[in-house]
C-alpha cells in the first residue's frame, strides 16, 4: 500500500514540474517573468480545474493518463537520476517525467539531483524553494531538466520528479 500513497502523492510534483517546464517556455525573451503567478493566498488558480477531470489519485487514472511505475520507453540514458525507486513514469508529446522516492530529506535530495547533472555538464539556471517544494531547472546540450522534490509524509524520505525535455 505504500506504493499506492507515493503515486498520489507524486501527481503533484509530476504537475509542478510540467507546469514549470511549459512555463519556461513562455517568458518573455528579457528574463523578466514579472509577479503574474504571486498571490497573497497562493490559490490564485485553484478554481480553474473542472473537478470532473482532475484525477482522483487511484491507480487506474494513473494508468489512464499514460503513468507507469519505470521510466518510459527513451527516458534519455545521459540525464542522472537521484538513487531511489520509480514510482511513477511517463512521455506525453516529447516530454519524459519520472517521480523517484527517496530516502533522503527534500533538501539532501534536491542537493544530489543538483550535483549530478551538474556534474553531468548541466547548468542550473533556476532554483527555487518554495516551502512545500524545491525546484530547480538544468540546461545541457542535448536536455533541459527540470526537478522538483517534495517531502513524503507517508513513507518518509522526499519525491523527486523530473520533467525532461530536448534542449532549444
Amino acid at each position: 500500500m505504500k506504493t499506492l500513497h507515493v503515486r498520489r502523492l507524486v501527481l503533484l510534483p509530476v504537475t509542478a514540474v510540467l507546469g514549470v517546464a511549459l512555463l519556461a517556455g513562455c517568458s518573455d525573451d528579457d528574463g523578466d517573468s514579472g509577479d503574474a503567478g504571486s498571490s497573497e493566498s497562493g490559490d490564485a488558480n485553484a478554481g480553474d480545474a473542472d473537478p470532473s477531470e482532475v484525477p482522483t489519485g487511484d491507480l487506474d487514472d494513473l494508468e489512464e493518463l499514460g503513468f507507469d511505475d519505470e521510466l518510459p520507453d527513451g527516458f534519455p540514458d545521459d540525464v542522472p537520476l537521484v538513487d531511489g525507486e520509480v514510482q511513477v513514469g511517463a512521455e506525453q508529446t516529447g516530454v519524459y517525467t519520472a517521480a523517484l522516492q527517496s530516502d533522503a530529506t527534500p533538501q539532501e535530495a534536491y542537493d544530489e539531483a543538483a550535483g549530478l547533472l551538474e556534474a553531468d555538464g548541466y547548468e542550473e539556471s533556476t532554483s527555487q524553494d518554495l516551502g512545500e517544494v524545491l525546484i530547480g531547472s538544468f540546461t545541457g546540450d542535448e536536455w533541459e531538466v527540470a526537478v522538483s522534490v517534495i517531502d513524503d509524509p507517508v513513507g518518509g524520505g522526499s519525491v523527486v520528479s523530473y520533467s525532461v525535455t530536448e534542449a532549444s
